[in-house]
């Protein structure tokens, strides 16, 4: 529809401010919208990791996306979303309950981390410790996974950057319950 449109002219850029200015921020962009957006913006993500000690080993929580995901197809991931306009914590948490399929009932921000080469945008990682009221769903789709054998299709960012830096802060506190005397 707009080949051969100088982008970078003032008036296509009036043009698609207005464009944006009638988009509702209150309701969900749909992924096309959302994806052209934080593409041109920095997006802030929420990323929720649970991790339980079955046997002696940790083992994190892990979501694999669709596979005809625009962003990382078929790849685990720690279960997150990016905050919409105008989100506070409480919003995103409530809705990260479809990927856990069970309410999250603590979530505490224990780092940032910037993601400058994540596939959609330019980002930053809020990496929250969850506490879920009951159990996550499991199926091929959601499972628990030892933190020393992610799978293999793990996105990158998660494996190497969002997992280890919640694991610290899952260690310390694990660590802190070891001092205290009951």
């Amino acid at each position: 529809m707009l080949d051969g449109v100088d982008s970078t002219t003032p008036a296509f850029k009036k043009f698609v401010a207005d464009l944006l200015s009638r988009v509702d921020p209150f309701r969900p962009f749909g992924t096309e919208l959302f994806n052209a957006i934080v593409r041109v913006s920095t997006g802030i993500a929420f990323e929720a990791v649970l991790f339980r000690v079955e046997n002696g080993v940790v083992e994190v929580f892990l979501r694999r996306r669709s596979l005809d995901d625009t962003a990382y197809p078929g790849e685990w991931h720690a279960p997150g979303s990016f905050f919409r306009p105008r989100e506070k914590n409480h919003d995103v948490a409530e809705r990260l309950q479809s990927e856990f399929g069970a309410k999250l009932s603590q979530y505490n921000l224990v780092n940032s981390a910037p993601l400058p080469d994540d596939e959609r945008c330019s980002g930053l990682s809020q990496i929250f410790l969850v506490q879920l009221d009951g159990f996550p769903r499991l199926d091929d789709w959601h499972g628990w996974f030892s933190v020393e054998n992610l799978p293999e299709n793990t996105i990158h960012s998660h494996r190497d950057i969002v997992i280890p830096l919640a694991l610290s802060a899952f260690s310390q506190h694990l660590k802190s319950l070891e001092e205290v005397d009951f």
